[in-house]
């Protein structure tokens, strides 16, 4: 008997998102700007607040997100830096680990827990609430209210 492995190749779907890249300008020694942040935020079909919230805690630092779109952070932070913490914020709170589409929203619901819900393969996930950070001297880190989007099946 001759068993063919090449037939039970795993097909990838048509939904995974290639990890964009951030297009970072260092103005001066103590600021690291982000040019592409909104487009980054959109390609993943994530409110740049919730991508905002979860780089200001990975790195610790303060920013804001200016009218153009623009990610400007305190500090100086390399490329390959912003690079790692995108990745693992596309791993747990895009990517669908059953499929890997990138076919996901984000709900919540009364207990404050944050489920990622794939919109090809109807898979649900616990997914951990980004934990709140604080500026220094400027408070908590208050986030918009997430949107919540019915897949079209």
């Amino acid at each position: 008997w001759i068993l063919f492995e090449s037939a039970f190749i795993t097909i990838p779907p048509e939904n995974t998102v290639k990890q964009p890249q951030l297009q970072t300008v260092y103005p001066n020694k103590r600021k690291t700007v982000v040019t592409n942040f909104r487009d980054v935020a959109t390609t993943l079909t994530r409110a740049p607040t919730h991508l905002l919230r979860h780089l200001l805690v990975a790195l610790n630092t303060v920013g804001s997100i200016d009218p153009q779109g623009q990610l400007i952070l305190r500090g100086r932070v390399t490329a390959t830096v912003l690079d790692k913490v995108l990745l693992n914020y596309v791993d747990t709170y895009v990517t669908c680990p059953d499929c890997e589409s990138s076919s996901t929203t984000l709900t919540r619901d009364q207990q404050t827990r944050q489920y990622r819900l794939c919109c090809e393969c109807s898979a649900v996930k616990v997914v951990p609430c980004i934990p709140d950070g604080y500026c220094l001297g400027k408070g908590k880190i208050v986030a918009e209210e997430q949107p919540v989007v019915v897949c079209e099946s």
